[in-house]
């Protein structure tokens, strides 16, 4: 290089005489082209001086000419004297600790130093999601174990209870034939030798019936509408009563009677295994009836 020109300047002739492009250049060192351009600019402000040196020996080194020479030039430019550190060689430089000017970004260097603390924290930190991962994990298995345990529990007492209620509700007796009801199931008493008075609401009056297993009845409400009928589980009969309505049934304990809000079945006619014959009178409020054996024939 002639000492008529700056380094620099002759370094950029070289480039551009040996058609080499900035692009090239960056592509292979990884160098920023602003870089790049401020050492062919001679602006040799932009980075710290270590950094500089090692961007203008990579530089140096794709042009293929002579890097040590560069290098003695640029500290002549710089500082007006080459000193004797700068002349060794800067294979040195990557292994002395580097004091990085926090204004500057890694994407601006185009470089990514790792050091052994950062090693030793990634790796901490790996150590800690992974004991914190199994941690959770146990409580969660501890967790779900739980509350299988507790529903298991659960499911246990649920059945032991319907075990229990189930032996302390027998079995509903079935019917004994499929005749309907007749007076023959009744003494020929009348049933308003017993009454009841229902102190219940003003009419209208409303007379339900729900079967709790298949069994018969048969209903009269005023002429106006009669059932004799087997029924079976869950049917359900609704009777609004104008003036007298009267019923023979076949099973107290197949039943669940109300009249308005009064269950006459826990009231009045017990869960025992009667027939019942009655008659309500809506007038003076009077419930008639007459509790028998059941006829099995």
């Amino acid at each position: 290089m002639s000492e008529s020109k700056l380094f620099y300047v002759e370094l950029k002739e070289y480039r551009e005489s040996s058609e080499i492009s900035l692009e090239d250049i960056s592509d292979f060192t990884k160098i920023d082209i602003k870089y790049l351009l401020a050492i062919e600019e001679g602006d040799f402000s932009c980075l710290p001086n270590v950094y500089m040196r090692l961007f203008l020996r990579s530089y140096c080194e794709y042009l293929k000419v002579d890097a040590v020479k560069a290098l003695n030039d640029y500290e002549f430019h710089t500082i007006g004297k080459i000193s004797s550190e700068s002349i060794i060689s800067t294979d040195n430089i990557q292994d002395q600790d580097i004091e990085i000017d926090p204004s500057l970004s890694q994407d601006d260097l185009n470089v990514a130093p790792i050091t052994k603390s950062q090693i030793m924290t990634i790796a901490a930190t790996i150590i800690m999601l992974a004991l914190a991962f199994y941690l959770i994990s146990s409580i969660t298995s501890t967790d779900t174990n739980s509350i299988k345990q507790s529903q298991n529990s659960l499911e246990e007492k649920y059945l032991e209870d319907k075990s229990a209620e189930i032996s302390s509700n027998p079995a509903l007796s079935s019917l004994p034939n499929q005749n309907l009801l007749s007076s023959k199931e009744f003494s020929s008493t009348p049933i308003s030798s017993k009454s009841y008075f229902l102190n219940t609401e003003f009419p209208p009056y409303i007379f339900t019936i729900k079967a709790l297993a298949q069994t018969k009845i048969n209903i009269d409400n005023g002429g106006e509408q009669i059932i004799n009928k087997i029924i079976n589980e869950g049917d359900y009969f609704s009777f609004d009563v104008s003036s007298v309505i009267k019923f023979d049934l076949w099973s107290t304990s197949h039943i669940t009677c109300k009249l308005n809000d009064i269950n006459l079945s826990s009231t009045l006619f017990g869960v025992e295994e009667y027939s019942i014959r009655g008659s309500f009178e809506s007038e003076d409020q009077k419930l008639y009836y007459q509790l028998h054996p059941q006829f099995k024939y």
